[in-house]
């Protein structure tokens, strides 16, 4: 079965993160290596909210359980299952060569864009009881595009991303990350 990227669905606007081994600017915490983590990622558009839990364990496993639906993509490796709403899986078909999870750990590259341009550092904050450095990321304007605005909270002890939030015209997403280079795991069906 040929799969529509369901990846870039479950990690729809992840210019949201994981922070691969890379150093902030001079004002930023040092950004800690990140080899797992969890991920609550809300969607809000005109049309509702939406939500997904995601697990990701570098460099190739990812599990994302859609809230509120039966719904679940798996990726280990170069194998992607998804499981439909009725329960049943099926396994999606990538051309010889393809890596299905290449988008997925570029997209969620936060040392990039906290070492990318248009980077603002806005101070410190507390973010459900954690003291966090928070990042403003402004992206340069492209004609004809509304231009999103990223904020980021870096802890401020521990240098793990706490939250990212990108707001694109009406549509927000919101990334709360925890379980930081825990034990977790992902399994295939």
């Amino acid at each position: 079965m040929k799969v529509p990227v369901i990846l870039h669905i479950t990690c729809a606007a992840m210019s949201l993160a994981v922070a691969l081994p890379a150093t902030a600017k001079t004002t930023g915490p040092a950004l800690q290596p990140l080899h797992s983590f969890r991920m609550h990622l809300v969607d809000t558009t005109p049309r509702g909210t939406a939500s997904r839990d995601i697990i990701f364990i570098a460099p190739d496993k990812l599990r994302v359980d859609l809230t509120g639906s039966k719904m679940v993509v798996v990726a280990i490796a170069k194998n992607v299952w998804l499981r439909e709403p009725n329960g049943s899986w099926q396994k999606a078909e990538y051309a010889p060569g393809v890596d299905p999870l290449a988008d997925v750990r570029t997209t969620l590259d936060i040392s990039e864009q906290l070492n990318g341009p248009g980077v603002h550092y806005a101070g410190l904050a507390t973010l459900s009881g954690s003291s966090v450095k928070v990042y403003e990321v402004a992206t340069p304007p492209r004609r004809g595009f509304v231009t999103p605005s990223t904020r980021i909270w870096i802890g401020a002890q521990d240098g793990y991303p706490h939250q990212v939030q990108q707001r694109n015209g009406t549509n927000v997403f919101t990334a709360t990350y925890s379980a930081w280079n825990q034990p977790l795991s992902v399994s295939g069906p």
